[in-house]
């Protein structure tokens, strides 16, 4: 098993998630904002049958990837932003879902991972983009 090298983020209010949208019965759930997959992992734990992750971060995807790896025929992660997912769904024939989630912000990740220029504390260019791979830098 892959082990992350990324530093570590606590999904906030994990229990009260996973108790609000109820995904112990099973169906299909979204992470409009996957990131490491923390959220993701409570839900599968809980019963959740299948789950579409979204990110814009491909550094976040790739810890998702590792984290969720026992469920890899029932995740399916989507480098793309949120605003995307009505296309990313319809792509994957999903035309309803059980329960979705979006935790927005700036993630310990990003914040704290070197070369990604959110964070004040290393002295580094100031990048601040979710997706590296998108426009200009700050």
């Amino acid at each position: 098993m892959q082990t992350s090298s990324s530093p570590h983020h606590e999904p906030v209010m994990l229990s009260e998630v996973a108790t609000m949208l109820r995904a112990e019965g099973g169906g299909v759930f979204v992470d409009y904002t996957v990131g490491a997959g923390g959220h993701a992992r409570k839900l599968l734990q809980s019963g959740a049958d299948r789950l579409v992750g979204f990110d814009r971060d491909a550094d976040a995807l790739k810890e998702a990837a590792i984290n969720l790896h026992q469920w890899h025929g029932s995740v399916d992660l989507v480098h793309t932003d949120f605003r995307a997912f009505v296309n990313a769904l319809n792509d994957r024939r999903i035309s309803s879902i059980d329960g979705a989630l979006a935790d927005l912000g700036v993630s310990t990740m990003q914040l704290d991972g070197s070369g990604r220029g959110f964070s004040f504390r290393r002295d580094e260019p100031l990048d601040m983009r979710m997706d590296r791979s998108a426009g200009p830098t700050a």
